[in-house]
């Protein structure tokens, strides 16, 4: 018996023995009951949707000026915070430590310099 070769009958055993033990540890549900487990969706937001992919390709945006350095990281902030967030421009500046002023002359700086570029590539 030492050494023999598994016969045909005990090989189809062996395949037939792992069908088994995965059936046994699976549970059969009923279609109803995955219903009322998974909830039920009252709609889907797709204006929430459409509102952060814009949000998201105009900060892809800046990011581009901040990387080809027509703008700084701070006026990435600067301009998230106030355009694209609403953020008033006097809470943004007593947040960041600056005066109204600053931030407000900052936000232009960086907002011509996107304008010069944008100009360029039309």
């Amino acid at each position: 018996m030492i050494g023999e070769r598994p016969t045909t009958i005990r090989r189809l055993h062996d395949d037939y023995r792992r069908d088994w033990l995965h059936a046994e540890r699976e549970a059969a549900t009923d279609p109803e009951e995955l219903i009322a487990m998974a909830g039920v969706c009252e709609g889907i937001d797709f204006e929430g949707i459409n509102l952060r992919e814009a949000c998201r390709k105009k900060i892809d945006r800046l990011r581009g000026h901040l990387r080809t350095g027509r703008i700084t990281e701070a006026d990435v902030l600067l301009l998230i915070g106030t355009r694209l967030y609403g953020q008033k421009i006097s809470d943004y500046a007593r947040g960041a430590g600056l005066k109204s002023e600053t931030a407000k002359k900052r936000r232009q700086r960086a907002e011509a310099a996107i304008r010069r570029h944008d100009k360029g590539m039309r």
